[in-house]
């Protein structure tokens, strides 16, 4: 996050598409889970290394995004919501501020 937030440009935002599970207080993150095998056992997915929790939204702020939740699919038909696979949970607006020193 703190790699990202370092390349975006002042007042600059940015879509990012992670696995949440919001039943989850913390992120769950392992290093010793290396394999793709054991990946998609823990993360779901042979190319994940961690599933998100409910503290996201902390970690972003951390790492120095303004951070603001919206739920756009609240007004989509639902089949629209169902055809794209879409989350129901709301959708993170992560910007950098338009003056930032570091």
């Amino acid at each position: 996050m703190r790699e990202i937030f370092g390349i975006l440009k002042p007042g600059g935002w940015t879509i990012l598409q992670v696995p949440i599970d919001s039943g989850r207080d913390e992120t769950l993150e392992d290093i010793n889970v290396i394999s793709p095998e054991e990946r998609e056992r823990v993360f779901n997915q042979r190319d994940h290394v961690r599933i998100y929790g409910n503290d996201y939204k902390r970690r972003l702020a951390d790492a120095g995004f303004t951070v603001q939740f919206d739920s756009y699919t609240k007004e989509w038909p639902a089949r629209v919501i169902f055809r794209y696979g879409l989350s129901t949970e709301g959708i993170a607006l992560v910007t950098k501020s338009p003056i930032y020193d570091t």
